[in-house]
């Protein structure tokens, strides 16, 4: 892809591979986020924040995610939203879908089908 960059970042339970297309951040996430991971995911959104217009986090790789990953992205969002940008998730499977449902960010967050639907959201948005 033209102008990405890439990043990756590893512990023995969370692999994240970032890439920057155009004015976006792409994070694709694989293994855990919960509180042994914290850190590292924290440190891996915040870094992925700065100098965008947008954060696209994949999530389908993720085996769990936990109340604390939910708050992370919850607290990104927040962050992105109040510099008018903007969080984008992508998820496609139940055990990572229904934790957003039960707390009701599900109807806070925005959900894509794909990173390339994410980033043709972007696009409009911010184009």
């Amino acid at each position: 892809m033209d102008g990405e960059d890439r990043l990756r970042r590893t512990d023995a339970q969370l692999t994240a591979a970032t890439a920057r297309i155009g004015d976006a951040a792409v994070v694709h996430l694989r293994g855990t986020a919960d509180l042994e991971t914290r850190e590292l995911l924290d440190n891996i959104l915040q870094t992925a924040a700065e100098g965008v217009i947008a954060v696209i986090v994949d999530l389908d790789g993720l085996e769990f995610l936990s109340s604390t990953g939910l708050s992370l992205l919850m607290q990104l969002h927040n962050k992105l939203a109040a510099d008018d940008r903007e969080l984008r998730l992508v998820a496609h499977y139940r055990h990572l879908l229904r934790p957003f449902e039960l707390t009701g960010l599900h109807d806070e967050l925005n959900f894509d089908q794909s990173v390339d639907e994410a980033l043709a959201v972007v696009a409009r948005h911010h184009g």
